[in-house]
């Protein structure tokens, strides 16, 4: 606990990991928890990354990591892996994914598809095994497919995520990744279990898949999973066509601009630069 008047190191018991603009820059820095430190007080488990705080170089809403490194692997393979975390994107580029990039504490947003989107529209969800993973898979996956993009999740086994299987064997991973089910046929197979019976199912499926197969550009596409969906129902197509129509394209998906890195340095001032470039010499 900080006292009045004392200093104490908030990334103590922590990996740091440099975060990077897309230039190259450094921007800030993430810490990931790896053990608890002697003396610290409180059984509860602490946060498992801390960022840098925000400034006008740097805002998780649209900072990804590794996104430097990986761009031009991504307009090469024209793919998007997205993992959760800075071990997961590590132990992918190590395994032969180079076009990894990886959230920094915060979830998927308009902004970090829109600088993604200028590299490839084809992503790849790799979410940890668990119902957290798949609740913010969902919402990323909705998001990225109102924005344009071809997107695909790899299965797991549970309780593993990317680290996991790339430790056991790289192979596994990029097997994985090679066989990555859409969005739509990966959450019909996820959610199931959730369901009781096959109204429960139905009714899971309406309030959650539904909205990513109306969330499409291509019509072909939506023709297509309505009749996959159709028949993992056992429902008419024109019964989950209905349903798919309810679901209109929000405006903001239409009117969004990228706003560009050149824009944000020409905001800040002479002394601003400055002073941000020795926090990092």
């Amino acid at each position: 606990e900080k006292k009045p008047g004392e200093v104490f190191d908030r990334f103590r018991g922590r990996i740091i990991f440099p975060i990077f603009d897309i230039g190259g820059r450094p921007i800030a820095v993430s810490g990931r928890f790896f053990e608890k430190v002697q003396g610290v007080q409180g059984g509860d488990e602490p946060a498992k990354y801390v960022n840098s705080p925000e400034t006008l170089l740097f805002k998780k809403s649209k900072t990804l990591y590794g996104l430097d490194r990986a761009r031009g692997s991504i307009r090469k393979a024209d793919c998007i892996l997205l993992v959760e975390g800075q071990f997961d994107l590590i132990l992918a580029h190590q395994s032969g994914l180079p076009f990894t990039v990886a959230l920094s504490g915060t979830a998927l947003t308009l902004e970090h598809l829109v600088a993604l989107g200028r590299l490839s529209k084809r992503l790849v969800l790799a979410l940890d095994a668990d119902s957290a993973g798949v609740r913010s898979g969902l919402r990323s996956a909705l998001m990225a497919l109102q924005a344009g993009f071809e997107v695909k999740v790899p299965t797991f086994p549970p309780g593993q995520d990317p680290a996991d299987m790339a430790k056991q064997n790289p192979e596994l991973l990029k097997a994985a990744v090679r066989t990555s089910k859409s969005a739509v046929e990966f959450f019909l197979d996820t959610l199931r279990p959730q369901a009781k019976d096959e109204r429960a199912y139905q009714r899971i499926v309406e309030a959650q898949v539904l909205p990513l197969v109306a969330a499409m550009e291509s019509k072909i596409e939506q023709a297509h999973f309505v009749r996959v969906v159709a028949l993992r129902l056992h429902v008419g197509e024109e019964a989950v066509r209905a349903e798919v129509l309810k679901h209109p394209l929000p405006q903001e998906f239409e009117h969004l601009e990228a706003k560009p890195q050149d824009a944000v340095e020409e905001s800040l001032t002479s002394l601003e630069k400055k002073i941000g470039m020795l926090l990092f010499h």
